[in-house]
Parts: structure tokens; C-alpha cells; sequence
């Protein structure tokens, strides 16, 4: 809108410039919420650029390695927590060195299963064949154990 537009209908100075200075105030005002709406408008897209660049990275992914990493994962999990029963039986069972022999048992690779599926097998299977790496068991009575002490009469 120009002075020379608001003339041709005839209006005075002073209501061509109350005019403009109120359509002036409007336009300046509208630019500054273009302005603010271009900043957010570019952080949005920043922010969307950046999703798209994770999400290309997923997409990127590869999910059958993944697994099978997973997988091998809960495997050596489940033999780790095997090796913790075998030693632990063995121990009780007054085993000196339980790593040696698992590692001799060929625990870390069993060739026979059932010894891992059966701990109890797998300790009387040791004391057989690895008897001197085990405290000798007690000949004639057996110990006697805090239960089996008679009580105040």
C-alpha cells in the first residue's frame, strides 16, 4: 500500500499516516513471528535430520549377527553357570583343585553332555578317575555333626 494508492480515495495526510504507521506496525510484527517461526522451523529440521541419521544407522544394523551374537552369548553364559555347579560340587565333595579338574574332564569342551546334565555323575566320575586330587573320605563311623550331639536331659 503506497501514499499515492491512499490519495486517489480522497483521504488527508493525517489519515494516510495513521494508516500506513498501523499497516507498518502489522507487517513488522508478522515478520518477527516469520522470523521466530523460520528458527524453530530450521531446529526442527535439525532435529529430524538427526533422527533420520540414527535411524539409518539401525537400519544399517546388522539384527542376524546380532542374534547370533546374543545367542553365543547366553551359550557361554549357561556353561559359566555349569563350571560354577561342577566346581562347587567338587569342592564339597573335597576336591583340592577344581579347575584342574574340570579343565582335565574337558569341561570347558564336553564331549559327553551327561556329565554336564548330571553334577552329581560328574563328581563321582572325577573321584574315580582324578581320586588323588580329592581329600580321602573318612574310614570306620561316620563324623559326627552338631545335630547329632544328644541335647541337656
Amino acid at each position: 500500500m503506497t501514499r499515492s494508492f491512499l490519495q486517489a480515495f480522497g483521504l488527508n495526510k493525517d489519515a494516510i499516516d495513521q494508516i500506513l504507521d498501523a499497516c507498518g506496525a502489522q507487517i513488522n510484527a508478522l515478520k518477527k513471528q516469520l522470523t521466530k517461526l523460520s528458527e524453530r522451523n530450521r531446529a526442527l529440521q535439525a532435529g529430524l535430520d538427526a533422527a533420520n541419521a540414527r535411524l539409518a544407522g539401525y537400519e544399517a544394523m546388522d539384527l542376524g549377527g546380532l542374534q547370533q551374537e546374543l545367542m553365543r552369548e547366553r551359550a557361554l553364559r549357561k556353561l559359566e553357570q555349569r563350571r560354577r555347579i561342577l566346581a562347587r560340587n567338587l569342592m564339597m565333595a573335597g576336591c583340592i583343585d577344581a579347575d584342574y579338574i574340570l579343565l582335565a574332564m574337558g569341561e570347558a569342551q564336553p564331549s559327553e553332555d551327561w556329565l554336564l546334565d548330571d553334577p552329581e555323575a560328574f563328581t563321582r566320575a572325577a573321584r574315580r578317575k582324578y581320586g588323588a586330587y580329592f581329600v580321602p573320605e573318612p574310614q570306620g563311623r561316620p563324623l559326627k555333626t552338631a545335630g547329632d550331639e544328644p541335647g541337656p536331659r
